[in-house]
């Protein structure tokens, strides 16, 4: 009886393994199908089969009695039950709900490739301007994305956003695009550009914006990008940057520059002004800096401030 229960139980793992085998042979041949949803979705059934397996063997050697009846279940295979509990209900988790939701609510930080993993991308480009008076200021606050502002003799705002969305499918890719919407408003005095993001689902998470700002070269700007790089240049007047998971790239400034650095590297070039920085990390690359150069660190360890050209006005 325990050959019949053995066979049975190689049986049962030969054919989960076909099964997953064939669901992802068949999405090679048909994307649209996708494999990790169907197992997250399904994967309880495996032990619905599993434990109808035990349950026939525990029928027959009642059925016979003068075989020794085989344990109901081994060591290796309460370990295994175990795992395979906790593995799917992690893939579950991860892919029926929105990626970053699981993981953020236990303190993980994910990252984009892994995401990727249960999804696809699909990038969009749109273009918003807007004319401006001087002395102008711009205020940009990206959670996820790049932000690269450069000057020009234009006496208007121009943003073009690149939208790099994660979607089960290009249907609802394109859905999420278009409920994106952007505009650059006046508040007091400061032009802000504003968008939809937080009205998709989960604040739209799984969306990411790199934007590249053609602004006036007097312009006083204040970025904030939560992960993302900040790179600057050719502006005249006071520019506040806050990276908080990025690096910066700032030359070509004339003004103060103040940063807020976070444990990413940054990078000045030919300011006509002083450099006030302050956060974390220990990389940061003056040269050609017409001012003073200054900055607290909150990392264990001295700061590395190297390359530094400093002609003091």
């Amino acid at each position: 009886m325990s050959g019949i229960g053995y066979r049975r139980g190689s049986i049962f793992w030969a054919l989960t393994l076909i099964a997953v085998g064939t669901i992802f042979l068949y999405h090679n041949f048909n994307p649209s199908l996708r494999p990790w949803q169907i197992i997250a979705k399904y994967w309880p059934i495996m032990i619905i089969f599993w434990g109808l397996s035990k349950l026939i063997d525990y029928l027959q050697s009642q059925a016979h009695p003068e075989t020794t009846p085989p344990p109901l279940f081994s060591g290796s295979e309460v370990v295994l039950l175990v795992l395979i509990l906790a593995l799917g209900t992690l893939v579950s988790k991860i892919v029926l709900r929105p990626w970053q939701h699981w993981p953020s609510a236990v303190g993980i930080d994910v990252d984009d490739d892994f995401g990727n993993l249960f999804s696809e991308s699909y990038t969009y480009t749109k273009t918003v301007s807007q004319p401006v008076k001087p002395p102008t200021g711009l205020v940009v606050v990206v959670r996820r994305g790049d932000v690269e502002i450069r000057a020009s003799d234009q006496n208007s705002i121009e943003a073009v956003v690149k939208e790099t969305v994660r979607a089960a499918n290009e249907d609802e890719a394109k859905k999420a695009s278009n409920q994106l919407q952007y505009s650059i408003v006046e508040q007091a005095g400061r032009y802000l550009l504003q968008t939809t993001l937080d009205s998709l689902p989960d604040n739209g998470r799984n969306v990411r914006l790199d934007i590249t700002l053609t602004v006036p070269r007097a312009l006083a700007a204040e970025i904030t990008t939560e992960r993302g790089d900040i790179t600057l240049d050719g502006l005249k007047g006071e520019q506040t940057l806050t990276a908080k998971r990025g690096d910066l790239r700032v030359s070509n400034v004339e003004g103060l520059v103040r940063a807020h650095k976070s444990g990413a590297s940054a990078e000045f070039r030919d300011i006509k002004g002083n450099v006030d920085i302050d956060g974390r990390g220990r990389d940061v690359e003056a040269t050609n800096v017409t001012g003073t150069v200054a900055g607290t660190s909150n990392s264990p360890g001295p700061r590395r401030i190297y390359g530094v050209i400093a002609l003091l006005l």
